[in-house]
């Protein structure tokens, strides 16, 4: 193996760690997840934790944040039990069918009063 090859496998193995969404307590103590959001860009978000429904999407769009789905990280040198933040595009919205939980983009609190109703479903 050349240390080209092994530079390369090192940086993917590094990069999939690293692009995982992992536990994270924001300043304001909530307890959220963050990590890339899995595009070429790579930005690092912060996410709440609790899933949203279709509505909550909805009003969090309106209020002007992003959602995310979390999905399994799959591919060559992922870790069992990883998970990655996509960005959800606006031909996502209409899908009928949600293949993972959303997730409304964190929305630090510290500081400031800042309410975005959780719609859920019976509520």
């Amino acid at each position: 193996m050349s240390n080209a090859y092994q530079a390369l496998r090192a940086t993917e193995m590094v990069e999939a760690g690293l692009r995982s969404a992992r536990p994270y307590v924001c300043k304001c103590g909530a307890q959220c997840l963050r990590g890339d959001d899995h595009d070429k860009s790579a930005m690092m978000v912060t996410v709440d934790v609790e899933p949203i429904d279709r509505i909550g999407e909805v009003l969090t769009i309106i209020y002007g944040y992003a959602t995310y789905d979390i999905a399994p990280a799959m591919g060559k040198n992922i870790k069992a039990g990883t998970y990655h933040l996509h960005h959800r595009q606006s031909w996502h919205y209409m899908n009928p069918l949600r293949t993972y939980p959303v997730l409304r983009q964190h929305v630090c609190r510290k500081g400031r009063d800042v309410r975005i109703p959780r719609a859920t479903h019976g509520s």
